[in-house]
């Protein structure tokens, strides 16, 4: 009997453990929300919706038109990969080359531009750039919540 109650404990506690596994969004929370530049030019999205992904997706406006979009996806795994579908086209794999608490980098140096994709939290902004793998071509977009529609 004691033997049963011990099992049934290990595997109430296995199974607690695994449910209380963190997703691969949890590490990416500070990414999730509506951004944009500060003059409305570009928006870009992130959610994190159950399960294991993250998805996002970004649009550029001139004069108020929508003239280009990108979505993007992260997938979990031991390496997550950023896949970017630029106008829909893809994907185009990035996997991560660093992370810290509030900061990401994708990279993928067979790529013809970006190589690199940077993602910062810094206070209420959000700090993107792309780059080539050397840093040459840098882009910055210094983001900031969206205003309220």
């Amino acid at each position: 009997m004691i033997r049963i109650a011990i099992l049934a404990s290990l595997i109430s506690a296995c199974a607690s453990a695994q449910s209380e596994a963190p997703k691969l969004h949890d590490g990416f929370s500070w990414l999730t929300g509506c951004w944009e530049l500060e003059d409305g030019s570009i928006r870009e999205h992130w959610s994190a919706p159950e399960g294991e992904y993250m998805f996002g997706f970004a649009v550029n406006y001139h004069q108020g038109e929508p003239v280009f979009f990108e979505q993007l996806r992260i997938d979990p795994g031991a390496i997550p990969v950023l896949n970017a579908y630029p106008a829909g086209k893809g994907p185009s794999p990035f996997p991560m080359i660093e992370s810290g608490e509030q900061s990401v980098v994708f990279a993928n140096d067979q790529h013809d531009y970006p190589q690199r994709i940077t993602y910062a939290r810094q206070k209420d902004s959000l700090i993107a750039t792309i780059a080539l793998s050397d840093g040459g071509n840098l882009k910055t977009f210094d983001y900031r919540a969206c205003a309220k529609d």
